[in-house]
């Protein structure tokens, strides 16, 4: 829609595609203010574990079924943030501001449910728009949750998001904060020691968990550091972008490849771009996103806001994208106003429809500068359909879309 009106786009898609169903919400949850990827889903795509605030000042790790049901505490994970589902559903990999302590284990879990705590989270550091940068709490630790024995036990001091598995559930990795330093840290579950600790050349990571990628069937690593894609490979950190607007990485269909996604300037306006990188070829190419007859958001395309963050779907199919959506003032003294809005299309753009978006803005006078939005990330499941969309800010929540039509609110019950 490079020439269309984004008010009419919008109010299609509302008609049309908005019942876009809402299989699962968690309301007035307060997440952790540095965890920019709380939300993860089990293999089967039948749970999501996420980080809760229960009590002022203290986060930990939940499980739900998609509908709602079985609410469970995962005991142990005080301060956890940033939860990856292993692959084979036995363990769940996070990062706590308080480390567990040289690998000891913590009491079993029980079962708990209770009333959804109100407390207003505090911002999130990085930047307000898009999952931030990586600053890794001052006793940050790598620790893995086993929900056969339901025990914790700590793997490595100063490892935090974003956070990743092998696909073979056998090793697993982060980011070590050392010496001021980030370093890509991998660790061999089976072996039961580090397998890697070198530094990275970059100053900041993309620190939602789905910007680290791992291979199928290699010792591949890719991630986004300095808003830039860096590849791991035999021990040598190779860039593949150099030009530092990178923001989403995810692996190209059938794991053969890298996608990306990057913030393009033309003139005045920001547009969205998609590259893919082949791993036999060694090559770079950029997609056709939107491809001929694709009708994308304007605020995608530059006219009406800007693209912020992206997340692949794991086949590489499909595309999450959260944009800055402008809304122009309806009398002169106001000035224009923001909000987020999640937008989903396959990898040409084809089909793209709103997912979701923040409250509408309230107006302000033309002096005052825009209110910032609540904050929107997405994590698609393990069918690449379902898409859980975690709100942070004024009214924290998380909700699981799905396209079939069916429809579920749940909130937590005191217990």
């Amino acid at each position: 829609m490079r020439n269309g009106c984004l008010a009419s786009f919008v109010g299609r898609l509302r008609l049309s595609r908005f019942s876009f169903c809402i299989l699962f919400s968690l309301l007035h949850l307060p997440f952790f203010p540095s965890a920019a990827n709380a939300v993860s889903f089990s293999p089967d795509g039948s749970k999501l574990v996420f980080s809760w605030q229960p009590t002022p000042k203290v986060n930990e790790l939940f499980t739900a079924k998609v509908d709602g049901s079985d609410f469970q505490l995962l005991a142990g994970t005080s301060d956890a943030f940033s939860p990856a589902w292993s692959p084979d559903g036995r363990y769940i990999l996070f990062a706590a501001r308080h480390a567990a302590g040289s690998g000891s284990a913590k009491a079993p879990a029980t079962a708990s449910t209770g009333s959804a705590a109100t407390h207003s989270p505090t911002a999130a550091p990085g930047s307000a728009a898009a999952p931030g940068s990586t600053a890794a709490p001052a006793a940050a630790g790598l620790e893995l949750y086993d929900t056969e024995s339901q025990q914790v036990r700590t793997l490595q001091p100063g490892v935090f998001s974003p956070l990743i598995w092998r696909q073979d559930h056998l090793r697993l990795g982060g980011v070590l904060q050392k010496g001021g330093h980030s370093n890509l840290y991998l660790y061999d579950l089976q072996g039961g020691g580090t397998m890697m600790d070198m530094s990275l050349p970059v100053s900041s990571v993309l620190d939602h968990n789905t910007s680290m990628v791992w291979a199928p069937d290699t010792d591949l690593v890719a991630l986004v550091g300095d808003s830039n894609v860096y590849m791991e490979e035999q021990g040598v950190i190779h860039p593949i972008s150099t030009t530092s607007d990178v923001i989403g990485l995810g692996l190209a269909s059938g794991g053969k490849g890298l996608i990306w996604a990057r913030r393009e300037r033309y003139g005045k306006n920001v547009f969205l771009s998609l590259y893919r990188f082949d791993l036999s070829a060694r090559s770079a190419a950029k997609l056709a996103f939107p491809a001929k007859g694709a009708v994308v958001p304007s605020s995608l395309n530059g006219q009406a806001g800007a693209p912020e963050y992206v997340v692949f779907s794991p086949n590489g199919t499909r595309v999450a994208e959260v944009a800055t959506v402008t809304v122009p003032p309806i009398q002169k003294k106001d000035g224009p106003s923001l909000y987020r809005a999640v937008y989903v299309s396959w990898l040409d753009g084809s089909g793209a429809h709103l997912v979701a978006q923040t409250p509408d803005p309230t107006p302000l006078p033309a002096a005052k500068a825009p209110q910032t939005p609540d904050r929107l990330i997405p994590t698609w499941s393990p069918n690449n359909l379902d898409l859980a969309v975690q709100e942070i800010g004024a009214t924290p929540s998380v909700k699981v879309y799905h396209p079939d039509g069916k429809v579920s609110r749940i909130a937590p019950h005191a217990g």
